[in-house]
């Protein structure tokens, strides 16, 4: 850590006065949210930030000096290497990895560097200490290395002089023709690796002689940032998957992962696995956890691991969501439109694959494919169902950092028609109805936009926006009047408006064109229900039942239904006939436990 020295007669400079406000979504308002707001009253002793430089390069002069231990150490890791970069990064590997990072701000020590020979002795220092490290094993390849006085997390001030605008020091060398920052505090960093927190900042580059100067650090990360996540696995007829799940990163997200795991020991890998995983939303068993090296930061991190999922999705209602990788870009709440900047972060690509194979016999009903794009991230979204196993693939390309606040309504309409905000359904059909067989039989008539239009109309009317909903369902039907979806979707819409008996009317016309849309049943029900038809409402239930044996929805309402009206007689012969339906290893099943599944 670094900080200024008191004096009897600072100079006192005001960076901004004290009354003053920058006005929302300002580039001042900006800058007060990433970097903290300027003080009102800023002193100083020092005149220029030469004069601090010059006042850094005085304390750490002498203790760059490589001595003959340090000497050894860098013939003994340069060993075999021939090209300069490589001798740098064995070092730097070295310096980073080996020599762990403890703060030390006691006394003279909150400012000045340990000697080189000591905090390889020590093997540990803080940042000065490593940097002071790696510039004396740098000079003795011939090597010119500067400290980078910079502020983690503070805002510069570049009016006020100060070693207290600064609490952490990294190193910039030049390398052949190339200019290398290096942070060896993070440990895990790759060569040339900033943290986010540090990159594109303005910092103090001092030179072990001559004059220092006020640089900005690199804006972006030497490589390319990209995540990927790749499933493969199989589900059974009872609804158990079991998946080899592997994660590769590369990029922020790279770094922070690194770093956790380096603070624990092997033996706890397989927790820590388990709680990325449910962080992702799997809430499944995780086992057989493997991670790539820590110390091979030349290449991106990986992580493998078995994935147990029993009756995941709405499985009650064979609706099963693609193992993919889950959305972490913003949504915007139009009640709460942002006044700043939509953060996105750094530009990146993210890949995720899905391959799970089916009970033979099985298919698919496949959701519609999602290609949306814009000026500051691109979304494609396919399935396929080929030889029994459904693949799913997602891509994702975050184009900007950030989304002007003045444009959040473009963004927010991206956002809507890729649906970030859920996942899609996959209806699964068992052997002996009516079924997608992928290229073995003929699709379902489907139009991507009549599909847009049906789930949009479907969240109007959720908000109560039943004009809305009405709208779009009748460009939907002219689109494709065969659309799934599309008429259970006015059923709904005239249920909301009290028209109980004509939503009726469309529920049913929804099951004569998709007849393995059970869960229209339920809808059906439920309205006669409201109707106090109840008789047929009891008879809706019976026919669920019998089209869909395995689900033991329609007979746990059926049963309440009749205990409603005091039969109890005929509640006990609708459960042994709802049990007698089922396949003989799911007769132990309590049907009245049924309850939606959490998605994954």
């Amino acid at each position: 850590m670094l900080s200024g020295a008191r004096s009897r007669r600072p100079s006192i400079s005001s960076s901004r006065t004290s009354g003053s406000r920058p006005e929302k979504g300002s580039a001042e308002q900006e800058l007060d949210a990433k970097e903290g707001k300027l003080p009102s009253v800023a002193w100083t002793t020092f005149k220029s930030w030469e004069a601090v430089g010059a006042w850094y390069q005085a304390l750490e002069s002498d203790r760059i000096v490589p001595d003959a231990a340090v000497k050894a150490k860098v013939a003994e890791l340069t060993a075999g290497k021939t090209t300069e970069e490589e001798k740098v990064r064995a070092v730097y590997g070295y310096v980073a990895m080996q020599i762990r990072y403890i703060g030390v701000a006691f006394g003279i020590g909150r400012y000045q560097p340990h000697h080189a020979g000591e905090v390889l002795e020590n093997q540990y220092g803080d940042c000065k200490d490593k940097h002071t490290l790696l510039a004396s094993m740098l000079s003795v390849l011939g090597l010119h290395p500067n400290a980078v006085l910079i502020g983690a997390g503070m805002r510069f001030n570049e009016a006020v002089p100060s070693p207290g605008s600064f609490n952490h020091l990294i190193t910039t060398v030049p390398v052949g023709e190339q200019h290398v920052w290096l942070d060896t505090t993070a440990e895990v960093a790759p060569y040339g690796a900033l943290l986010y927190v540090i990159r594109d900042k303005k910092a103090l580059v001092v030179p072990d002689t001559g004059v220092a100067k006020i640089e900005t650090t690199p804006a972006a990360l030497p490589f390319s940032s990209y995540q990927k996540m790749d499933a493969v696995g199989t589900l059974d007829k009872d609804g158990i998957s079991n998946s080899r799940l592997v994660l590769t990163m590369r990029g922020d997200e790279e770094l922070f992962v690194r770093a956790a795991f380096r603070q624990i020991s092997p033996g706890q890998y397989d927790e820590m696995v388990r709680q990325i995983s449910k962080g992702m939303g799997y809430e499944g068993t995780t086992s057989h956890a493997e991670v790539s090296r820590l110390e091979d930061t030349a290449e991106p991190m990986t992580i493998s691991y078995d994935y147990k999922r029993e009756k995941g999705g709405d499985w009650n209602n064979l609706k099963i969501t693609p193992q993919l990788a889950p959305v972490t870009l913003p949504r915007v709440d139009e009640q709460e439109p942002p006044v700043q900047a939509i953060s996105l972060g750094v530009p990146r690509v993210e890949t995720s694959m899905s391959a799970m194979k089916l009970p033979e016999g099985w298919g698919v009903e496949l959701p519609e494919e999602v290609h949306e794009k814009s000026p500051y991230a691109t979304y494609d979204e396919t399935y396929h169902f080929e030889k029994g196993t459904l693949y799913a693939e997602r891509r994702i390309e975050v184009l900007k950092e950030k989304v002007p606040a003045t444009e959040w309504k473009s963004y927010k309409k991206w956002a809507d028609d890729a649906d970030l905000a859920h996942d899609q359904w996959i209806k699964l059909v068992r052997d002996g109805h009516k079924v997608l067989l992928g290229s073995e039989g003929p699709p379902k008539p489907s139009n991507a936009e009549a599909a847009k239009l049906v789930s949009s109309a479907y969240k109007a009317i959720q908000q109560h926006d039943l004009d809305t909903a009405k709208t779009m369902l009748d460009q939907a039907r002219n689109l494709n009047s065969n659309q799934t979806y599309l008429w259970s979707t006015y059923g709904y819409y005239e249920f909301s408006r009290g028209e109980m008996s004509e939503s009726i009317v469309y529920y049913r016309k929804e099951l004569e064109l998709h007849a393995d849309r059970y869960d229209v049943y339920g809808a059906i029900a439920n309205t006669q229900a409201v109707l106090g038809q109840r008789a047929e409402a009891k008879e809706t239930l019976r026919s669920w039942a019998k089209m869909d044996e395995s689900n033991p929805l329609p007979t746990s309402a059926l049963v309440a239904m009749l205990m409603e009206d005091g039969d109890a007689a005929g509640a006990v012969a609708a459960a042994e006939a709802g049990v007698a339906r089922l396949p003989e290893e799911k007769r132990r099943t309590n049907g009245r436990n049924c309850c939606w599944a959490e998605r994954r």
